[in-house]
């Protein structure tokens, strides 16, 4: 229903989201179904959305990807999201079964998948119970897929359990982050230290396209700073970290030698 709606709800509750793709070549769409307790309501209708897998692996800057075992393809469309794992992908160009994307948009980051990952054409596909959550609040949820020949038993229906956590509400996280000026470095070493960079990102402004990841720079988001640490990865023990800049370029002081974990993220001060 578009930002203006987002952001008028109440930073205390949350909405759910589902998509999924046509099980089997005669299914049409399927029922939604959900509950905060113990009841099912049948709350509305979904289509099926495009799903196809990854022919080989793609790093975290990759940006073309070839479709294997695809269905309804065709339904994709340029200018549009796909979803990878914990990523959504932005798609520039679609030919045949290969797609040209960019990395990280919205409210995600870029990682590295696997040949045989499943993606799902999202952004056109997704429907809603429209019942509001409190914020940790559990909604149980079921899809029954329709065919030709009817409608699948509910007590049939595969259940999923979805924890609301107020997406929405949450600041962007920064972007094209860089360590010691690289991107994704297998290891580094600098007398003068490490030193990160990033850009900010705006949820309440990104609202007319998709951002890649790699753009630069989007004016902050109001009451935003940026929180990040440097952890050993053997012990997680905190090395260095800082909070609460509205600048974006942080080094850090360490004179541990060895792997470890950088973290950087958004904190929203409103809440």
């Amino acid at each position: 229903q578009g930002d203006v709606f987002a952001q008028a709800v109440a930073t205390t509750t949350s909405y759910t989201l589902v998509f999924g793709p046509s099980p089997t070549p005669d299914s049409i769409s399927a029922g939604i179904w959900s509950t905060s307790g113990s009841t099912f309501t049948r709350k509305g209708n979904l289509d099926f959305c495009f799903s196809g897998l990854l022919q080989s692996n793609i790093d975290k800057v990759a940006t073309s990807i070839v479709v294997i075992l695809p269905t309804d393809l065709a339904s994709l469309t340029v200018g549009g999201f796909i979803n990878i794992g914990t990523e959504f992908l932005g798609i520039t160009n679609i030919i045949a079964n290969t797609l040209t994307v960019i990395r990280g948009v919205l409210d995600t980051v870029p990682i590295s998948h696997t040949a045989n990952d499943r993606m799902y054409g999202v952004q056109d596909f997704l429907a809603s119970d429209q019942v509001s959550y409190v914020i940790g609040e559990t909604c149980k949820t079921k899809l029954t897929t329709i065919t030709p020949r009817g409608e699948l038993d509910l007590n049939s229906a595969p259940e999923d359990d979805l924890l609301t956590i107020g997406r929405m509400h949450r600041p962007y996280p920064p972007g094209n982050f860089k360590l010691n000026g690289l991107y994704w470095p297998v290891s580094v070493y600098d007398s003068a230290g490490l030193t990160i960079t990033w850009v900010s990102r705006n949820r309440l402004q990104q609202t007319a396209g998709l951002i890649d990841y790699y753009a630069g720079a989007i004016t902050t988001e109001p009451s935003v700073t940026y929180s990040g640490e440097i952890r050993r990865s053997d012990t997680s023990a905190i090395l260095d970290s800082f909070s609460g800049l509205s600048t974006f370029t942080f080094s850090f002081t360490t004179s541990y030698l060895g792997p470890v974990v950088i973290n950087l993220w958004s904190v929203n001060a409103n809440g």
